[in-house]
């Protein structure tokens, strides 16, 4: 089995998983992960700013909570 293979069936599984969440779970692991990687980031570049972290993990999960774009039409 190629790394490629490995790699695809990885995110088709994390992808099944994600898809399968509330609306409101999808909302706030969408908010998790995006403060976390915006906090990351800031981190490595040695610019942390947690309140904007804050800011980009709130707004990006009400919006996704408020749009929804996991619905199936």
């Amino acid at each position: 089995m190629t790394i490629m293979s490995q790699t695809k069936r990885l995110y088709n599984r994390l992808d099944g998983w994600a898809r399968n969440l509330s609306r409101i779970r999808y909302a706030a692991f969408v908010g998790v992960v995006s403060f976390s990687c915006y906090l990351f980031g800031g981190a490595l570049l040695g610019k942390s700013n947690i309140f904007g972290a804050f800011g980009i993990g709130f707004t990006l999960a009400a919006l996704h909570f408020a749009f929804n774009p996991n619905a199936q039409t």
